[in-house]
Parts: structure tokens; C-alpha cells; sequence
């Protein structure tokens, strides 16, 4: 469904309400690099203001890979919608707290073949340590 502009225009960015418990969970599909949702943050903007004027209370915000609250957010008459939305941006952008090491995820891969997509080549990691990773390329 969309959200509509206050002229009665659809925000063309995909949004469902899914009831669960005494709770309500809205999912918004981000704008992609294929512009899926063009109106993505107007429309977030928008139901964070609706919200806001009906008292709710943000539990959670996650994305496909990473939640973005800690503590919950209380929303009433007096919130700032944009910078609600700018908060969830920071905790977007700010790096995970439990992100894997590179180390740690590269060292189980040390001796497998790694078919290049461009370039015709089979990469080889021979090493890893905290800041290097050896890699050996052979032409196919």
C-alpha cells in the first residue's frame, strides 16, 4: 500500500502494517539502486509525523541485516519527524556492533579457488592476517 501526500497524492513507496500481539509492525522497502520506492524518504517522513500525532512508541527498527535501535523511541505531538528518521540514518550508518572480523571470515577460505566474473582469472588467498591478505591470481 501507499502513503499518501496531504494534497491526497500516493508517496510511491511500498509500505505494509502487520499486526502482532499488541503491537504493529510497518515495513518499509528502502529505495534501491533500482528506485524501487523513489519516495522512500518522504514516505518514511510522512508516517513518522502520522504516528507521532497518534502517541506511538517505536520498538524496533531493523533492517535486512542489522537492528537499529537500542532503546525504544516514544513519539508524541512535539516530535520531530525528520529528525527521528535522521537518527535511524546515524544508527544506519554507524558500523555494527558485532561485526565480524575480516580475519575471521576470510581465514576458513585460505587455499579455495576463486573463479574471477571479469577477467578470466582463479584467485587464490594463500594468507590472512589482521592487515594483509595474500592472494594469488592465475589466468584461466
Amino acid at each position: 500500500m501507499y502513503a499518501k501526500r496531504s494534497d491526497g497524492s500516493d508517496l510511491i513507496a511500498d509500505f505494509t502494517v502487520t499486526p502482532g500481539g499488541d503491537t504493529l509492525t510497518l515495513v518499509i522497502e528502502a529505495a534501491g539502486p533500482d528506485a524501487v520506492n523513489p519516495d522512500y524518504v518522504e514516505a518514511l517522513t510522512t508516517l513518522l509525523r502520522r504516528l507521532s500525532v497518534r502517541g506511538a512508541e517505536i520498538v524496533t527498527a531493523e533492517t535486512d541485516t542489522r537492528v537499529l535501535l537500542t532503546e525504544p523511541i516514544a513519539l508524541d505531538g512535539n516530535t520531530e519527524p525528520e529528525k527521528v528518521r535522521m537518527r535511524l540514518l546515524v544508527d544506519l550508518a554507524a558500523p555494527p556492533a558485532h561485526a565480524p572480523r575480516a580475519v575471521d571470515m576470510l581465514t576458513p577460505m585460505i587455499g579455495i579457488s576463486l573463479t574471477s566474473v571479469v577477467g578470466g582469472a582463479v584467485n587464490r588467498i594463500l594468507d590472512v592476517s589482521e592487515k594483509t591478505v595474500l592472494v594469488s591470481t592465475t589466468p584461466l
